[in-house]
């Protein structure tokens, strides 16, 4: 025992391929996690939209109509003064109605 040297291992230096490989894959690791992550979230706000109840939300928010027109296609008109959607801007005459129904021409006769 006295001239025999203790055996260590030394670190083997690993070529360029290899270190190549290990970073491809730690790379492949972290995509891998910010997908799982991304649908994870979208998962999670998906059930969040479809529980939640978008008649109540539609109630909160306030009503807006850019033109008598898109009210009519609503079904909304005629908009009274203190209901929801009305705008000065919409009621033509002043008088608290908006949106009113156009007034077809009477037809001429030939008498």
């Amino acid at each position: 025992m006295g001239f025999k040297k203790e055996f260590r291992a030394q670190p083997v230096k690993l070529g360029p391929y290899w270190r190549a490989e290990e970073r491809a894959k730690r790379r492949r690791q972290r995509i891998s996690f910010v997908a799982r992550t991304s649908l994870l979230a979208l998962g999670i706000f998906s059930v969040g939209m479809l529980a939640t109840n978008w008649s109540a939300v539609r109630e909160r928010l306030p009503t807006f109509y850019p033109s008598c027109s898109w009210a009519r296609g609503a079904g909304a008109a005629p908009i009274l003064r203190g209901s929801p959607g009305y705008r000065a801007q919409l009621d033509a005459d002043g008088d608290g109605i908006a949106c009113e129904a156009i007034p077809q021409r009477e037809r001429l006769t030939d008498s």
